[in-house]
């Protein structure tokens, strides 16, 4: 995904992406299911817009910063199952986001 907002520094950037952010709370029927789907947070590789793919690279303080921003905006959200690629990026966006530690 392109950065709508590349040319501001990372705390700004933060509180644009917040402020996208929109979650509207669903009104599920008995049997619905809600899936919620995140990506991983800012890379080297990403930042460099190289791709990672299988490269396993941790998240940079920005992707940490991102996750905080999208875990502030999931607050109050019980979450049953967490389902996480094995990559570092993916676990530790998952585990900042949900509260909820690497089960490793």
């Amino acid at each position: 995904m392109l950065d709508p907002v590349p040319a501001m520094d990372a705390p700004e950037r933060s509180q644009v992406w917040a402020e996208v952010l929109l979650i509207v709370e669903p009104h599920l029927r008995r049997g619905e299911t809600l899936m919620l789907t995140v990506r991983h947070g800012l890379t080297e590789l990403n930042r460099d817009q190289r791709v990672g793919g299988q490269i396993d690279v941790p998240l940079l303080p920005e992707g940490r910063e991102q996750a905080e921003v999208a875990r502030q905006a999931f607050e109050g959200t019980a979450f049953d199952v967490v389902i996480s690629s094995p990559m570092e990026r993916a676990v530790e966006t998952a585990a900042i986001v949900t509260g909820v530690p690497s089960s490793e």
